[in-house]
């Protein structure tokens, strides 16, 4: 008897490989299935172009990634309602848009009444005051509508949110009107907008009005032709980058962006 002992020890290592083995084929068997799973749900990606319906047996998804999937949607609505006809752009997307309106405008740019400039901002179009406004005035001079209008027209073309933003040289201005070159940038800006939304028929939710005073100068405003370049209205259609900093346009956005 006590030869056949090694018995029960060989007996023990065959039980204890059977349940290895049996534990290893459970396992592949779950694999298998989650393959299957992932298999199906790529499948119906690609027959219908959405997402496979979450069942029981489907996965659960990462909380935090469907949280950023949440706020680019939000995003992504803002700038796609076809009531607004707005887009985000990349600077890529409006290089195109400001060759077109180089071509369309090329009779104002020659005479200096307007620039167009291209930055990571947007795409800048800045109305001069020397063929807007007068010196001091916050009204469009009437030779100047015929110029807003045709630019109107080619910014009609491009969609993406657009900021007025008003600017002034450093010298001081102090009339019952105006107190400070605060409330004349900020005060051209909003004659624009008038123009564009009431005149033009362009959408009023496009846009946003800023004036940024004397602090915001494209030259030095030691010279003459300084100061007459940095005192200007700038028309900013925004870059995607640019528009997400802005707060935002709708109670859903704001939901969205809480998330």
């Amino acid at each position: 008897m006590n030869q056949e002992r090694w018995l029960v020890s060989y007996a023990d290592f065959i039980t204890l490989l059977f349940a290895f083995f049996v534990v290893m084929f459970a396992s592949s068997q779950v694999d298998k299935k989650k393959m299957a799973m992932m298999a199906a749900s790529f499948n119906s990606y690609l027959n219908s172009g959405r997402g496979p319906t979450r069942g029981p047996q489907q996965p659960a998804t990462n909380p935090s990634l469907e949280k950023e999937q949440s706020k680019a949607s939000g995003f992504a609505g803002q700038f796609n309602n076809p009531g607004t006809a707005v887009k985000a752009l990349t600077m890529a997307e409006l290089r195109p848009s400001m060759e077109k309106l180089e071509i369309q405008l090329l009779e104002e740019i020659a005479g200096g009444k307007l620039e167009l400039s291209l930055q990571p901002r947007g795409l800048v179009m800045s109305l001069k005051e020397s063929a807007f406004f007068a010196p001091g005035q916050d009204q469009v001079s009437t030779a100047a509508r015929p110029i807003l209008a045709k630019g109107a027209e080619g910014l009609k073309q491009i969609p993406g949110q657009i900021r007025l933003e008003g600017h002034t040289d450093n010298t001081p201005i102090r009339t019952p009107r105006f107190p400070s070159n605060w409330q004349l940038s900020t005060a051209r800006s909003v004659a624009v907008l008038k123009l564009l939304t009431s005149g033009l028929a362009m959408p009023t939710e496009r846009f946003a009005v800023a004036g940024y005073g004397e602090f915001h100068p494209l030259e030095p405003n030691n010279t003459g032709p300084g100061r007459a370049r940095n005192r200007r209205v700038d028309l900013v259609i925004l870059t995607q980058a640019a528009a997400e900093m802005a707060p935002p346009t709708s109670l859903a956005e704001t939901a969205g962006r809480a998330k």
